[in-house]
């Protein structure tokens, strides 16, 4: 459901990073198709720790460059409809469990649109009324012509298939609204997908669905729980809002490649030019030097407690000129002296 993968190159981008989930069935999806997944990611400079975490966040730059390597790698146009039938139940973790539990189809369709942002913070799901039907609608910061059919296949497949799994007699769509222009032949596979009619040159993107299935009880309702969930939705969403994201990001790849990385070789990683990765740590209140010296600081104390580590070995592999110069980081750091603080621990 997440989307920053299917926006066109030039649309907006958003500056939060995205729930890794699409990344990681896309990958799966691929892996079954054959396909080189490590090539795949390499192409992209996406960090398999972050795909593999089911907490995960992948800057928005990677998500894109990942599906787009996967649909020249296929060479499937449509690949977004076979990956989004392939999204295990619970891969998106409290806000499934929120949807499944929800009483009505229109109730887990408000649910899903009021938390969407947790999953991808650039793109809303508003519930969206046309010519006396229902549904969600697909919203980016961009004219609503920019979004492309790619993203209401992964998007409406993934809901689409959610839904079918909460009704004992299946999920009828009724319309879905494509504010952009193909061939006949393009929105074919939508079509064949969802089993309805796909308009071109909508006012909006939209899945539609008749009052009569919006006001379906599901089967999986679960009242004390969906209440439960909607608690913890709300603390989930406003930590997702907090979180310094590309800080972590830029940690990770730090502690995993040393902090002798300069910024260049990790910008390059995180698929950043070196100025948009400053501009965006500077917005999240750090910057790649603070990072760095963190990252040595906790590295830093962890060697020096190995005592099979020579001190002098820490320094240089901690990218220290001299020992001197790493003794008085050090002692900033903690207040103490590489040596004091290695006999207290």
């Amino acid at each position: 459901m997440d989307m920053a993968c299917q926006t066109d190159p030039g649309c907006y981008r958003m500056s939060r990073a995205v729930l890794s989930v699409s990344c990681r069935t896309l990958l799966a999806a691929c892996k079954q198709l054959g396909l080189d997944t490590a090539a795949l990611m390499e192409q992209a400079g996406c960090d398999a720790q972050s795909i593999d975490d089911p907490d995960g966040r992948i800057p928005p730059e990677q998500v894109f460059a990942l599906w787009d390597a996967a649909y020249r790698a296929s060479g499937d146009a449509h690949l977004a409809i076979s990956v989004a039938r392939t999204v295990p139940p619970g891969a998106y973790r409290v806000l499934d469990y929120l949807v499944q539990s929800a009483p009505t189809v229109g109730d887990a369709c408000a649910k899903l649109s009021q938390y969407f942002s947790w999953v991808d913070p650039s793109v809303r799901l508003p519930v969206v009324e046309a010519d006396g039907l229902i549904g969600l609608g697909i919203e980016v910061q961009a004219p609503a012509h920019a979004v492309p059919l790619r993203a209401l296949e992964f998007s409406f497949v993934t809901c689409s298939e959610r839904l079918r799994l909460m009704l004992s007699g299946g999920f009828a769509v009724a319309r879905v609204d494509w504010a952009g222009a193909g061939r006949p032949e393009e929105v074919r596979p939508l079509a064949d997908a969802l089993g309805c009619s796909v308009v071109q040159g909508a006012s909006g993107n939209r899945l539609l669905v008749t009052q009569k299935v919006w006001n379906q009880a599901t089967t999986s309702a679960d009242v004390a729980l969906h209440q439960l969930l909607d608690r913890h939705a709300q603390v989930v969403l406003l930590s997702a809002r907090d979180a310094p994201v590309l800080q972590e990001q830029t940690r990770r790849i730090l502690l995993q490649g040393g902090p002798t990385l300069n910024i260049a070789e990790v910008s390059k990683k995180l698929g950043l030019s070196v100025r948009t990765l400053q501009r965006r740590l500077k917005l999240e209140g750090s910057s790649f030097a603070q990072l760095v010296d963190e990252v040595r600081a906790e590295l830093a104390q962890a060697l020096v407690r190995d005592r099979k580590t020579a001190l002098a070995e820490v320094a240089i592999l901690l990218g220290f000129s001299d020992q001197s110069s790493f003794t008085r980081s050090f002692k900033r750091w903690t207040g103490q002296p590489p040596h004091a603080y290695r006999a207290q621990s």
